[in-house]
């Protein structure tokens, strides 16, 4: 790999009276070629930094920006919820009893046109770990923390939802949290260390 820089003195730059850490780190962020019309090089990364004439034009290029823009055309944003998304979710949740979330999301849109359009996993996602009624979130007890080390010993590793159903009233994440926290109660109660990690 070709290292192509342009040897700059302080002078070019116009430091003048600029520390000398300073100098360096921009000295180091000045990367050119010496000649700006030299045919482009191989480098040792699969997209060239600046792109040439040759490379805006090719399929690698195309595919790149396709890749690109629909990464960025589907990208939900993490916004905070406000207080009106979640009363208006929970109503639709009460509406719709056979939770479909996408017709839950299309219509928290419509209730919200000027807010960022929530998907169906985020409105799920919103109520089964937060707004949900029947979610405890309060302290451990002794007996969940028991019960928690039981149903771990029953189910396959890391199982987190499946262990959820188990232990009324806490969710998935809630589970994956505490059994980090008491992660050394659980060792010694002999859960096997592959169950935790």
């Amino acid at each position: 790999m070709q290292s192509m820089c342009i040897n700059i003195s302080d002078d070019d730059l116009g430091f003048g009276a600029i520390s000398p850490l300073l100098q360096f780190n921009i000295k180091s962020c000045v990367i050119q070629t010496k000649n700006v019309h030299e045919a482009p090089q191989a480098y040792d990364i699969e997209r060239p930094v600046r792109p040439t004439p040759a490379y805006t034009n090719s399929a690698a290029n195309k595919q790149y920006r396709y890749d690109y823009e629909y990464e960025v055309a589907t990208r939900k944003a993490s916004v905070p919820w406000s207080m009106e998304e979640d009363l208006a979710l929970t109503q639709l949740v009460r509406d719709h009893e056979q939770r479909n979330w996408s017709e839950v999301a299309r219509q928290l849109g419509h209730a919200f046109p000027n807010r960022m359009q929530r998907s169906c996993n985020q409105c799920n996602q919103r109520w089964m770990r937060v707004l949900c009624p029947g979610i405890k979130k309060g302290k451990w007890t002794a007996d969940e923390d028991q019960l928690l080390q039981t149903v771990m010993l029953n189910c396959e590793p890391k199982k987190w939802k499946q262990i959820a159903l188990q232990i009324p009233g806490r969710t998935d994440i809630q589970i994956r949290y505490r059994v980090l926290k008491i992660r050394d109660f659980l060792l010694q109660a002999g859960v096997p260390e592959e169950y935790i990690q």
